[in-house]
């Protein structure tokens, strides 16, 4: 199912997918264009702000969990991830993938791009990689912990969170050189993480958990 808002989310509207896969994810790289991800290698695209969706192939198939455009001038450049460290490439808005060397064998959940060059994926038992260069290269990085993390957000190239099972919040202000533990209060999954603002998260997780 895909719901579309232009009311700040007071009214929510069905969109029609084409596709009955399950949808796992969805980034926007300008208010027009829109990519959504989703299960056996499942893309959508949309070019008119999310009113009507196209499938559009996937280099190979495999569950797509995540997909972030990137930030600043780079929008129409973007990354999905998947399962078995599964990760496809666009460079014109999301209409064509390709499949650049695979970052790890891990399952990736979750991905966020800071700008252009800068981003960084998470994925099964506290698997993080990183890229400065646009995704051309990417680098492991030790998170403190085997808990799976699922979602990621960076604000700036060096400040980010990362969310995960059993209450995990990580955050780093180094771009992942170290990532610290922080306390959430709770013991479930904790899904995704997203920002609006430098000093706001709010995060989302099982049996309707929601933390700021």
């Amino acid at each position: 199912a895909i719901l579309r808002t232009t009311g700040g989310g007071s009214n929510w509207s069905r969109q029609t997918s084409g596709t009955k896969q399950r949808l796992l994810g969805t980034a926007f790289s300008d208010a027009e264009h829109c990519t959504a991800v989703g299960l056996n290698g499942t893309m959508l695209r949309s070019t008119d702000g999310g009113r009507q969706w196209e499938a559009i192939p996937a280099p190979y198939l495999c569950d797509m969990l995540a997909v972030s455009h990137a930030g600043g001038g780079g929008k129409r450049k973007g990354f999905a991830v998947g399962t078995a460290g599964a990760m496809f490439l666009t460079e014109d808005g999301g209409l064509t993938w390709t499949s650049p060397p695979l970052a790890t064998r891990q399952y990736l959940n979750g991905v966020s791009f800071a700008d252009r060059n800068t981003g960084t994926a998470v994925g099964s038992w506290g698997a993080i990689v990183r890229t400065t260069d646009g995704g051309d290269v990417w680098t492991s990085q030790n998170s403190g912990t085997s808990n799976w993390i699922v979602g990621v957000c960076f604000t700036a190239p060096d400040t980010g969170t990362a969310v995960g099972e059993k209450g995990t919040i990580l955050r780093s202000t180094d771009g992942g050189t170290q990532w610290t533990m922080q306390s959430s209060g709770v013991a479930t999954w904790l899904y995704n993480v997203c920002s609006t603002h430098a000093n706001t998260r709010t995060i989302v997780g099982q049996d309707g958990v929601i933390l700021r």
